[in-house]
């Protein structure tokens, strides 16, 4: 077996840490009260979450699966969203020691080097065989193909939009980086970390237990050679046992309530699961959040009234990687490139949702996503099959990083240098979205009030669009007071198609719905009035409400009794 290269990787990991320190500047002096923003909405749902887990469990001591207090008086479960445990149980302690604002910056900030750091220790292995002699450009380009992996679009799109749950890649990575080890040396140690990256990726996301679960087959197929001798191999089918004992003991405890939840779901409508697919151009987009071009870009991509969706940015490929990994595609040659490839082509074509789509027009073309909808258990509870492009966004970074690898193969040291820093700095200022924008996660005035009220009562929130949203549950546990609303990926449709009468505010049929849920307040967002059916003066005309205060933008109004 060939020795591979190495060098310090403190230093790597270093190099990375600055970088998505100075990207996000100055989210770093606010470490304990803002996160990414400029959005409150899956943010600010998995905060809440995040402070409920180790609230219900250190200090209530009751299950925190089941929320009294929220869509009261039926309770909430937390299945009816994304529950990711990697935050809400596995990092409990972390939260109840500090907070969960520092946690929820801690995981984001940890993922970006070890990301890039895994990335850069894999290419060292694949980038050692196509140069052994020139060992400095190995571990250069390998520090690129980590660097494109750790900043690309896909990962800075989700910190801007407060997907939390989908920043932890180092877990796919690690699965990965444990398979092709193992293929190598067959080592148990291999076995384990791939079980444990297949695990807590999982456990980050179930999109991080669907993308491995159907991409690393197609890998290992076309990496093994003969297929017949690896089945025959006993240590196939004792890594095969080890990885379905880690990743089972890990994840079936927390997969059990989505499994019932599944049984009783007709899953995400198929509209929606094609909708929120990508499209071929979504990869050639040139970043549509740079604040140089990226308002030209959505201008002319999605005319639409607000901007494009960052679901549709995050397959963008940056110049460089594109460039230097189409380049490379034919190039490379082997095994383990050619398994490459077709695991980027899968996972591609899995990107594309069940239907094509040119851009987001439909072109009713029926994809492989839409049969593994149809005979994998829980897929049709994936609503964003776009994100399969973090496979893509992987696979290319390597390529592009052998790519450049073979361009400056005959170059001199200095010239590899220079390229190198160039190629890095290039895909960073392509894949920078500008100054970074806080959120705040301090209570609101009208929290606090609340908080300062006697008696038992619930709230309720309107408009409706503000009530089902992450930042509404958020801010309920600063008042302690019960909400009948909720928020979640199956919640709010539910909640609109059951509760006509509630939706119906301020017709005065929602009185006594709200009345027989223990309603006392009912809050006025006025920052969202756009959105609702309704005016403010429309509220005021209702005799069953009166006006208690103002507070910022929420206007409180008492309900009266019948």
């Amino acid at each position: 077996m060939r020795k591979v290269i190495r060098q310090p990787d403190g230093i790597v990991i270093a190099a990375y840490t600055i970088i998505i320190i100075v990207m996000t500047w100055p989210l770093l002096l606010h470490f304990d009260t803002h996160i990414l923003g400029p959005f409150k909405t899956d943010n600010f749902e998995l905060l809440w979450k995040m402070w409920w887990v180790p609230h219900a469990v250190f200090e209530q001591g009751q299950n925190p699966f089941l929320v009294p207090t929220v869509y009261y008086p039926s309770g909430y479960e937390l299945v009816l969203g994304e529950l990711t445990p990697l935050h809400t149980f596995l990092l409990a302690p972390l939260t109840w020691l500090t907070n969960e604002v520092v946690t929820y910056n801690v995981s984001f900030f940890v993922s970006a080097p070890l990301s890039g750091w895994l990335v850069y220790r894999l290419a060292q292995r694949w980038l050692s065989a196509l140069a052994p002699e020139n060992k400095q450009l190995v571990l250069y380009t390998a520090f690129f193909a980590g660097a494109a992996f750790a900043f690309s679009a896909y990962r800075i799109q989700k910190g801007i939009g407060g997907h939390l749950n989908l920043i932890p890649t180092q877990f796919v990575i690690l699965a990965f980086l444990g398979l092709d080890r193992w293929l190598d040396e067959r080592r148990l140690r291999d076995v384990v970390l791939a079980g444990l990256g297949f695990a807590l990726g999982a456990l980050s996301s179930w999109y991080y237990l669907y993308i491995p679960l159907l991409i690393l087959p197609i890998y290992l197929l076309l990496r093994v050679g003969s297929l017949t001798t690896f089945v025959r191999d006993r240590r196939t089918w004792l890594a095969a046992l080890i990885v379905a004992m880690i990743v089972g003991g890990l994840v079936i405890p927390f997969a059990l309530p989505y499994l019932r939840f599944d049984q009783t779901s007709d899953g995400i409508p198929l509209g929606q699961a094609s909708f929120w697919s990508a499209s071929p151009i979504d990869y050639l987009l040139p970043n549509p959040g740079h604040p140089l071009w990226g308002g030209l870009v959505q201008r002319v991509l999605w005319p639409f009234p607000g901007d494009m969706p960052l679901e549709f940015m995050i397959p963008a490929l940056d110049l460089v990687t594109l460039i230097f990994g189409v380049w490379a595609w034919r190039r490379l040659e082997g095994q383990r490139w050619r398994a490459l490839r077709w695991s980027i082509i899968a996972a591609f074509l899995l990107s594309l949702g069940p239907v094509f789509h040119l851009s987001r027009l439909p072109l009713g073309v029926p994809m492989p996503a839409a049969l593994v909808r149809l005979i994998l258990p829980g897929a049709d509870n994936l609503r964003t099959w776009g994100r399969f492009s973090l496979f893509v966004t992987f696979g290319m970074s390597l390529m592009a990083a052998g790519g450049l690898l073979l361009w400056l193969r005959e170059a001199t040291p200095n010239r590899q240098r220079i390229s190198i820093v160039i190629a890095v700095v290039a895909l960073l200022f392509i894949n920078w979205g500008g100054s970074a924008e806080l959120v705040d996660t301090k209570p609101r005035p009208v929290d606090l009030w609340l908080n300062e009220q006697p008696d038992d009562f619930a709230v309720m929130q309107y408009p409706i669009e503000s009530a089902l949203t992450g930042s509404s549950v958020f801010y309920a546990r600063f008042h302690n007071k019960p909400i009948i609303y909720a928020t979640g990926t199956f919640f709010n449709l539910q909640f609109v198609e059951q509760h006509s009468d509630i939706v119906a505010f301020p017709d005065s049929v929602a009185q006594q719905a709200l009345l027989e849920r223990d309603v006392r307040y009912v809050l006025v967002d006025t920052t969202n009035l756009e959105e609702a059916d309704f005016t403010l003066e429309d509220v005021e005309r209702q005799s069953w409400l009166r006006h208690i205060i103002t507070l910022g933008e929420q206007q409180v109004y008492e309900i009266l009794p019948t």
